[in-house]
């Protein structure tokens, strides 16, 4: 691009030995001015950057059959990155080759590129000074006349001068400070320019106009025009050199943008590696994109590590202005957020600021109204309203551009209100409302209805209040959907609890219980329901919109415990029996652990004396919290109560006789590795469940696809071996354990069985017990816990989950089986329905009777929709 983006970067992908080999990695190269069709380069002048897989040793060189030796040669993490010099001839055609040979360079070519001499270049002779020297004038206006000037009679000239007419005059028009005016000019063009590269078959020409054309459609979110361009991106990183990289971090960049964040990882991971690769400037930017990409769905770990290798990449003073804005404002962001710190953004701001100021060494006036912007919605989330005045005067509005209006509507309403200036407010809020676009801005919509509702908050108006969360949470709702698939949906979510929040906490200041826990669970189960269409499949049915229509997934005689967290810290404990509210406790903290518990479950006792069955419905930092191992009169409760860790997901109808067939696998990475260690155990579980009418089946070294083929004809899946957590979705690196992630069970041959594995099945077991390490594990920083093996199990048609939130001893997970089931005896091959939550407390039960300390398989839950 002109303005952002280098303009002397290429890339393209061919495959060693033809694009139609699917064997063979792919040879990434750049350097070409020009690229006709996909393997024919217009070199003006420069070097050719060449990238191979693996090492350089073996393969050779040469240039019309002469070998010659590459100018560097730089191993990267992944192959090894050539550069060529002195291969430009603006007289003839020239041949490169890649040799796969042993020194005479006499080897097989695996790879070519045709060289020939720029065509556009010679086509410029009649304008070329004038050309230069308005492409290097800072009058605008001046610009555009010689622009419109290189237009006139256009058809009568030939293609290949008219295409370079058209460039010039789309480089010519645009202005860095004006984006939206530049895109009025310069648009048309566009598509003629296509046109033209099209009828003499020039990939490059018509990829670069792809890449301006998403720029532009990005900028302005204009949505119809981007989506057009859009539909280039495959063919031009397949075929067209410099701009194929360009395409995809600009389609990255309209992924990010539309919030479709699982799109724009594997997009920007793509751009941002074969930037790397070639040593591109595209890499800064294509990583500049995936920062806030992890900012915005809450992935801290990675995005302080994204922050400091953006810090480190800021050679001269403009350059570090630029990021110092860019790193002002994800520190910006992750405030909104509100879940981390990843620094104050106010100095590098006032860094940015200074150099972007007038007089400054990097004046422009579109980041100095940037840099303003953030430093007064920073001043506003600190409470510091003078300052907010102060960047406000600071600001003309009529210099603003793209998003920059809204924002400062929004900075005027925060003003406005913060002053208790309803007037004010409203006018700034009614142009705010102008400006919000619901089909691409619903983030900015749900800033505005929460903006609404803290001027009725002040104004005293209750019933305005509400209906504004309200009008806020239907926001979260409309644009749930359009966050694709993968584990990092709900911490993108988790940008808009305050809306709940705040609904929840005002509904019981008003004694509406009943409304206020229909909030919490709505909110709750829209969590849920963003895991939807994992593997193409439909978990939760339905608006998860108020009112709380749905049954309660409950078994008699429970008691209903739902926990929520309150935005000052203290928690929401909701007691439901019936689906009714009992009562509404507010806690300071929750226990740490069962040694840390302080008689959690004292408060409850007169209900726990009622039950047989508790149900436990977390949230975030409550997932953390063992609830069945807290102590109720002096033993735990799972030992006296049968309790269950729900969903609230659709409930299922209850099972009654089922056909009794069981599957016990016994799986490890290394097959069998432990089999010897836990054969009597696997024997004892066999023989219960025989004794018991199952007709059962031992697997050992099962694949995937081998699992996924028993699974749906079972009734009962009993599981030994290990899990892991992995990362969370094409495009995302690994991760510590801090951090949020998926879980996948670790089977044979260096295999796994994943959450869209799960998905994907026809039908899974009623019962699965999953001795493995964290195949529960849950998300603390979301409402339902994310996504992992347990809830994907669930979701998918199991009625209960046996799985652990924490790593579990393997020994002692093995002991638990011959203590789990009943001895009961089958009518006709059939077994009566289990209550995995009864057999898990009978097993704790049993255990206490001889030991004193809790067993240690005690991290074990029972997850139930």
């Amino acid at each position: 691009m002109d303005a952002d983006s280098p303009a002397d970067d290429e890339a393209a992908i061919l495959s060693v030995a033809g694009a139609d080999r699917d064997d063979l990695e792919p040879i990434l190269w750049s350097g070409c001015t020009a690229m006709v069709d996909h393997s024919q380069c217009e070199l003006d002048s420069g070097p050719i950057t060449v990238w191979i897989p693996g090492a350089s040793a073996g393969w050779q060189w040469t240039i019309d059959g002469v070998q010659i030796q590459p100018s560097t040669v730089t191993p990267t993490a992944t192959g090894t990155r050539i550069v060529l010099t002195d291969l430009a001839d603006a007289e003839r055609t020239r041949e490169l080759e890649l040799r796969d040979g042993d020194g005479d360079g006499d080897g097989e070519p695996v790879w070519h590129l045709e060289m020939r001499p720029y065509l556009l270049a010679a086509s410029r002779f009649e304008y070329g000074k004038q050309r230069d020297r308005a492409l290097a004038s800072d009058d605008v206006d001046l610009r555009r006349a010689f622009a419109r000037e290189l237009l006139v009679d256009l058809d009568a000239r030939p293609p290949i001068e008219q295409l370079a007419r058209l460039g010039d005059a789309r480089r010519l028009n645009f202005d860095q400070h004006d984006y939206q005016a530049s895109a009025l000019v310069i648009e048309p063009l566009l598509d003629r320019i296509v046109e033209v590269a099209g009828s003499l078959d020039r990939w490059g020409e018509q990829c670069e106009a792809a890449s301006v054309g998403l720029y532009f459609g990005t900028f302005d979110l204009k949505i119809d025009r981007a989506e057009h361009w859009l539909q280039w991106e495959q063919p031009c990183r397949l075929r067209a050199p410099r701009w194929g990289l360009e395409v995809d971090t600009m389609a990255g960049t309209f992924s990010l943008r539309r919030g479709w964040y699982a799109d724009a990882a594997l997009r920007l991971t793509r751009a941002r590696e074969v930037g790397e690769q070639l040593g591109s400037p595209l890499a800064a930017m294509a990583s500049t994109r995936y920062a806030e990409l992890l900012v915005r769905t809450g992935r801290w770990t990675e995005a302080r590590r994204a922050i400091t290798a953006l810090e480190a990449g800021a050679p001269g003073p403009c350059a570090r202005a630029a990021v110092d804005g860019t790193v002002g404002y994800f520190r910006l962001l992750a405030r909104q957020r509100g879940d981390a710190d990843l620094g104050d953004p106010r100095p590098v701001l006032l860094n940015a600021l200074a150099k972007h100021e007038v007089g400054g060494p990097c004046h422009r006036v579109d980041l100095r109204n940037h840099d303003l912007i953030k430093l007064g919605l920073a001043a506003a989330l600190r409470g510091d309203m003078a300052e907010v005045s102060d960047r406000l005067a600071a600001i003309d509005p009529a210099t603003l551009t793209g998003k920059y209006p809204l924002q400062y509507d929004e900075l005027r309403a925060r003003g406005a209100i913060a002053a208790k200036n309803p007037r004010d407010a409203r006018e700034a809020l009614a142009s705010m409302a102008d400006k919000v676009r619901p089909d691409v801005q619903r983030d900015a919509g749900w800033r505005l209805h929460m903006l609404y509702a803290a001027l009725a908050k002040q104004e005293g108006d209750v019933a305005a209040e509400i209906a504004a969360y309200r009008d806020a949470e239907a926001v979260i709702e409309d644009f749930r959907d359009g966050v694709e698939s993968g584990a990092i949906r709900e911490r993108w979510l988790a940008s808009y609890h305050k809306s709940a929040l705040r609904l929840v906490d005002r509904l019981v200041e008003l004694g509406e219980l009943d409304n206020a826990a229909c909030a919490a669970r709505t909110a709750r189960t829209r969590a849920l329901a963003i895991n939807n269409n994992v593997a193409g499949r439909s978990w939760v049915s339905g608006p998860q919109t108020e009112p709380c229509s749905r049954t309660w997934a409950r078994r008699p005689n429970e008691l209903v415990l739902l926990l929520v967290p309150a935005l000052d810290g203290t928690w929401r404990v909701f007691e439901i029996q019936d689906e009714v509210v009992q009562s509404v406790r507010t806690v300071q903290t929750l226990p740490g652990s069962a040694t840390d518990d302080d008689g959690w479950w004292d408060q409850w006792t007169p209900a726990l004396r009622r039950v047989d069955n508790v149900r436990i419905l977390a949230s975030e930092g409550a997932f953390s919290v063992p609830f069945h191992e807290l102590e109720w009169e002096g033993v735990p409760l799972a030992s006296r109560r049968a309790v269950v860790y729900g969903l609230d997901a659709d409930p299922l109808p209850a099972p009654s006789l089922v056909e009794a067939t069981a599957a016990v696998v016994f799986a490890n990475v290394v097959p069998l590795r432990e089999l010897d260690r836990y054969a009597d155990d696997v024997a004892e579980v066999r023989t219960t469940l025989a004794t018991a009418g199952w007709r059962v089946q031992l697997e050992t070294g099962l694949d995937r696809d081998g699992l996924r083929a028993t699974l749906p004809s079972v009734s009962l899946l009993h599981f030994y071996g290990h899990g892991a957590r992995h990362r969370p979705g094409p495009g995302f690196a690994s991760f510590p354990t801090d951090d949020v992630g998926t879980t996948s069970l670790l089977l044979g041959a260096q295999t796994h069985l994943n959450v869209e594995d799960i998905a994907s099945l026809a039908a899974v077991p009623r019962w699965a017990v999953l001795l493995g390490c964290q195949l529960g594990f849950a998300d603390r920083r979301g409402w339902s816990g994310g996504l992992n093996l347990a809830h994907a199990f669930l979701l998918a048609g199991s009625h209960q989950v046996i799985a652990s939130t924490e790593p579990l001893d393997a020994a002692a997970a093995a002991t638990l089986g011959p203590l789990l089931y009943p001895q009961q005896t089958p009518d006709d091959g059939v077994a009566p329905a289990l209550d995995l939550s009864v057999l898990l407390q009978r097993a704790w039960a049993d255990h206490l009777t001889t030991q004193t300390e809790p067993p240690r398989w005690r991290a074990l839950r029972v997850w139930s929709r």
